[in-house]
């Protein structure tokens, strides 16, 4: 089982080196994966909740 630093960085594409070299490139990929994660989020609530008013 991986830990939570293992895991981010194969999900963003850093190896151990890369993270102590450049956080601030780690950081900024976490933080746009977010945002998108979050915009797509709000996304579908408001698909749904104008599917619901058009029901």
């Amino acid at each position: 089982m991986m830990n939570f630093k293992d895991w981010l960085i194969f999900n963003y594409e850093m190896t151990d080196k890369e993270l102590n070299m450049q956080p601030l490139l780690f950081q900024a990929r976490v933080h746009t994966h977010y945002t998108n994660y979050i915009e797509e989020w709000e996304r579908a609530e408001l698909e749904e909740t104008e599917h619901q008013k058009v029901d």
